[in-house]
């Protein structure tokens, strides 16, 4: 039904920006103003006519919640769903960042935590853009107390080795290149 929403708004006469279409998709989500609503809206740029990733995360508790990823974009004169992930990322958060190289958008990182984990294991999932849709290319699962930062064209990974003492941290770093994610360095230190 959202989805709908959202076609009908881009189907409209008028062109939509992202910041609008996230408004409206927080708008139609927000049921207690207290609540986080995570929604992720990306327009693509490159593309004529424009088509947009977007992301959102249905809350309703820690073992129930709901996401939905997909690109939606202008198919036979009409937007349309171009391609759906499905949920992806049940029961977890969910945040979504692009990472453009040599001024293409060709690189997109999907992660997020489990709702209600004492462990707090990230999932973290890149991806490259297609015409069309988006590629898996790399992904790290399950990781303790995982945290990702992106700085210019790296990731950083760090999380624990071991859920239980004595743990140590370990720290991967990405280099996202523009034919691939590659594994740059990691290192471990004991007891953080």
């Amino acid at each position: 039904m959202l989805n709908n929403g959202i076609l009908e708004l881009l189907n409209s006469s008028g062109l939509r920006s992202s910041e609008e279409i996230r408004l409206k998709i927080s708008r139609a989500l927000q049921i207690d103003p207290t609540d986080p609503v995570e929604v992720f809206v990306i327009r693509l740029t490159a593309r004529q006519p424009a088509s947009y990733i977007v992301a959102y995360n249905l809350l309703y508790c820690a073992s129930c919640s709901k996401a939905w990823v997909g690109i939606i974009g202008k198919k036979h004169g009409h937007y349309g769903v171009l391609s759906d992930w499905g949920p992806i990322f049940v029961n977890k958060s969910l945040h979504l960042v692009s990472i453009d190289i040599q001024d293409r958008e060709n690189y997109m990182v999907i992660y997020g935590t489990n709702w209600g984990d004492a462990h707090n294991r990230l999932t973290a999932r890149g991806y490259t853009l297609g015409a069309e849709k988006l590629s898996e290319i790399r992904s790290r699962r399950h990781l303790a107390q995982g945290e990702l930062k992106i700085s210019n064209c790296q990731i950083i990974l760090t999380f624990l080795t071991v859920r239980t003492p004595p743990w140590s941290e370990r720290t991967e770093i990405y280099d996202v290149l523009p034919d691939r994610i590659q594994l740059h360095s990691s290192s471990q230190r004991p007891n953080p």
